[in-house]
């Protein structure tokens, strides 16, 4: 291996951690991956869904986390939260699917929410955390899969 082969790969060597170096300087809006677009959920947008898409297909982590990011500041769900609106723990367990998410959806329930309530979350996102609701932060409950 001659002089060429060593200064190539010193070369890329170099130019590898000066392209890391750049990349982690860079503010975070430039390097971040591009995420969803926001949506403005509809009931519409589950027609079909909440009939099948919600037992034993859901994510417990995820609705508890989407929880205590988005509702717990408000509301109350067994442990988790406190605040000024309704305490959620048994109340949910009362409605169907269809009629919580449209209090969910609902900005007249949510004016303290400039923006739609859940506008970042995928499809998915709002299933796992209706579940969560819905099952009264039960991690047992048929709505999640339990491998």
């Amino acid at each position: 291996m001659g002089a060429d082969y060593y200064l190539r790969e010193l070369m890329g060597r170099f130019f590898f951690i000066l392209g890391a170096v750049v990349w982690l300087q860079l503010p975070a809006a430039v390097v971040a991956l591009p995420s969803q677009p926001a949506k403005a959920w509809t009931l519409a947008d589950f027609g079909g869904v909440l009939s099948v898409g919600l037992e034993g297909h859901r994510n417990f982590g995820n609705g508890r986390s989407l929880f205590k990011g988005q509702c717990a500041s408000c509301h109350q769900m067994g442990a988790l939260g406190g605040g000024p609106a309704r305490d959620l723990s048994k109340r949910s367990l009362t409605y169907a699917p269809e009629e919580l998410l449209g209090h969910i959806l609902s900005m007249e329930n949510h004016p303290q929410k400039k923006n739609a309530l859940l506008e970042n979350f995928s499809q998915g996102d709002v299933l796992d955390l209706l579940a969560f609701i819905l099952s009264g932060a039960d991690a047992q409950s048929p709505f999640f899969f339990h491998p």
